[in-house]
């Protein structure tokens, strides 16, 4: 069995962010010459860049050819550099909120506006179901056009009973296709699209009898001429071809369809990712692609080890992964342990108490101050076994869960230093290409949080030896600068959708920017000495933190 070292799972410490910036990049990004907030300046010029346009709403740098093994794929048709947009798809196919989101989110927009505003957005019910909301008449008008002209009549007889978003997606597409609303090329791909149906009939009986009802359910509401047979494969496609899609802040909102995209094959060992911002679905490379290498994304989360990986795409999927990355099996990073450890069983009983949590804490019945204490207990039993690395599933996941809960339940310090371990020391091996949008998202989230501490002046941990609310406020301006400084490094390479770079740009505008320039900040050598200051500290709080785990 494969081992790892503390040293080696603590080298992310070194590199980030201080050790990345320097006096030059500080420089650099103060001068407004330089950074710019143009509003536009992060979206997709789909006139340049040897983008083809091969149907209608999709503009992609490859082109579709066999892949060994894997049927149809996508490979460069150019050189992509890191960051470089592979594809985008202006329009889905089908794209629909999780039903517990269509109180809160815009299903014209599918709530892009919720985060390039500043203010809150009033969403407003269509008159006629009371089902869906909207931003605005444009928004309502766009989704009227698109879909909702036929689907409303049938919302609002089924009131107050909401269909589930998979029965809403199917129906639109069943919808459309009899309408002739898309596009023949489109069609025709989708048609072509694998529903593995006898795979799922054989293996995954209770998949097949949802399926099977949603296409009953689907006929009948609306009385379409097409049969259940079909309506079926277009339930099968849509489980097996569609994305999940999240707001630009990586709030999951719901599912999002478009046969091109669904072209694009499976690897662990991924080179690009695939992010939606609104109705838009970006393809983005992780890091350099060469001309004629092919794409992949990861259908599941690869940060899992090998035997959980190929579990989901065999249960799900219905094929065995081969990339890369799973031809060693556990000899990879996401199998490996701290030491050489005996007690195998002690490490098993602890990874199954720990992925029952994260079964758990996902019901809606669970408060997040009950999930916190459930999740602490898990990572506590984690750590005792003294082989298990913080940069290993499940102890990834229930950090990320305990934050999100500390900050459901109002408790921003101490979801302030779990972020600062995760920015700190989990990201960097995790996620190891600096663009990545989930560690993207991650320093964003990090970020705010010292922001919002900064403007309480909450005391926490003591600073130069004092712990006056001064003092932490200062920490907490330097710990909220470097981040953005860092974000605004790799902003140029990032593989994240613009909605959030243009937040990213904004926050440091007017931050860092606006202080520097109205000589309420410190200079680049001063600043970044007061820095790496503030983060020598903060290590005293995530090393005590990580040390109450341990215990």
């Amino acid at each position: 069995m494969a081992s790892i070292t503390d040293v080696q799972i603590q080298r992310g410490r070194r590199k980030v962010p201080e050790d990345i910036l320097n006096e030059d990049i500080l420089a650099r990004l103060l001068d407004q010459s330089i950074t710019s907030t143009d509003p536009d300046q992060d979206n997709e010029n789909i006139t340049e860049g040897n983008f083809e346009n091969p149907i209608p709403s999709v503009y992609t740098r490859g082109y579709p050819a066999p892949s060994p093994g894997a049927g149809t794929g996508i490979f460069a048709a150019v050189d992509i550099p890191v960051g470089g947009t592979v594809m985008l798809i202006q329009r889905p196919f089908v794209a629909v909120l999780d039903t517990e989101r269509l109180p809160d989110t815009c299903s014209g927009c599918l709530g892009q506006h919720h985060c390039s505003r500043d203010v809150n957005v009033e969403l407003k019910a269509c008159t006629g179901c009371r089902v869906v909301k909207y931003c605005n008449k444009t928004c309502q008008a766009k989704d009227w056009k698109f879909a909702h002209s036929f689907e409303c009549r049938i919302f609002k007889e089924l009131m107050p009973r909401v269909l589930p978003s998979n029965a809403r997606a199917i129906l639109r597409m069943v919808l459309r296709s009899e309408r002739g609303k898309y596009p023949k090329e489109e069609l025709e791909l989708f048609r072509k699209l694998e529903s593995h149906t006898e795979d799922i009939q054989a293996q995954n009986w209770e998949q097949w009898q949802r399926i099977s009802l949603t296409a009953k359910a689907v006929k009948k509401y609306s009385g379409c001429a097409m049969d259940e047979e079909t309506i079926c494969h277009y339930g099968a496609k849509l489980e097996l071809n569609s994305y999940n899609f999240h707001s630009p802040l990586a709030d999951r909102l719901g599912f999002y369809l478009h046969p091109y995209a669904a072209l694009v094959n499976h690897s662990c060992d991924y080179n690009s990712v695939a992010g939606s911002d609104g109705d838009a679905l970006y393809i983005k490379a992780l890091r350099p692609i060469q001309k004629g290498e092919e794409i992949f994304v990861s259908y599941i989360d690869a940060t899992n080890p090998y035997r959980i990986r190929q579990k989901e795409l065999s249960e799900r999927y219905y094929f065995k992964c081969r990339c890369a990355k799973c031809e060693k099996r556990t000899s990879t990073r996401e199998d490996r342990f701290i030491g050489q450890p005996h007690d195998l069983s002690a490490l098993q009983d602890a990874e199954s108490a720990a992925m029952d949590v994260l079964n758990r804490i996902g019901s809606p019945q669970l408060t997040p101050s009950e999930a916190a204490a459930a999740i602490k207990p898990a990572m506590k039993d984690l750590q005792k076994t003294s082989a298990w690395p913080i940069t290993r599933q499940p102890m990834v996941a229930l950090r990320d869960e305990l934050i999100t809960c500390l900050l459901s339940e109002d408790e921003p310090y101490e979801a302030f230093v779990h972020a600062a371990i995760r920015f700190r020391l989990v990201d960097p091996i995790v996620y190891p290409e600096p663009g990545h949008p989930t560690r993207q998202m991650h320093a964003w989230v990090f970020a705010m949080l010292a922001n919002e501490l900064m403007i309480q002046g909450r005391p926490a941990f003591a600073f130069d030896g004092k712990k006056d609310s001064d003092s932490v406020s200062g920490v907490y301006a330097a710990i909220w600068q470097s981040v953005l400084f860092y974000l605004m490094n790799e902003i140029e390479g990032s593989s994240t959708v613009p909605t959030l770079k243009k937040i990213i740009r904004r926050a440091f505008a007017e931050g860092p920017v606006q202080m520097y320039n109205h000589g309420l900040g410190r200079r680049p050598g001063e600043l970044l000495h007061f820095m790496r200051r503030a983060w020598s500290e903060l290590d005293e709080a995530i090393d005590e933190t990580l040390e109450k785990e341990r215990a």
